[in-house]
């Protein structure tokens, strides 16, 4: 048994007793494509605080996720698997799909319903 568990950690089959990975990302900040990994989950930092604004979440310009004073709508293919923590302003997506692959565009707007800025990130998902 310690023979066959040593030949397959030389294998590279640990990956199959280790958690899924979380990957960071600030979408304010970094330029480059966010790149979870399939299976894994993925932070994105979208501004510090979302208590008194409005987002509106887009994936390939197909609206995914709406946030306005305290409610949340998502659509059903990411109601399971995404959740949005005002307090950080961070969405977080778990078991990342390899569909997941895209551009994302938040439209945000201030406490006063005025249009502030566009966020704009792209996810590309790795294998695993």
């Amino acid at each position: 048994m310690e023979k066959f568990l040593l030949l397959l950690v030389l294998a590279g089959g640990c990956h199959a007793f280790l958690p899924p990975t979380e990957t960071k990302c600030d979408a304010n900040q970094d330029t480059s494509p966010c790149s979870p990994v399939v299976g894994g989950s993925v932070c994105i930092k979208l501004l510090n605080n979302a208590t008194n604004y409005k987002l509106k979440c887009f994936k390939d310009d197909l609206q995914f996720m709406y946030f306005y004073r305290g409610n949340l709508d998502i659509v059903q293919a990411y109601k399971n698997r995404t959740k949005f923590f005002i307090g950080t302003g961070t969405l977080k997506m778990t078991n990342v799909e390899r569909s997941d692959t895209g551009q994302y565009r938040v439209e945000r707007y201030d406490p006063d319903g005025q249009r502030e800025s566009n966020i704009v990130f792209s996810l590309q998902v790795k294998g695993k």
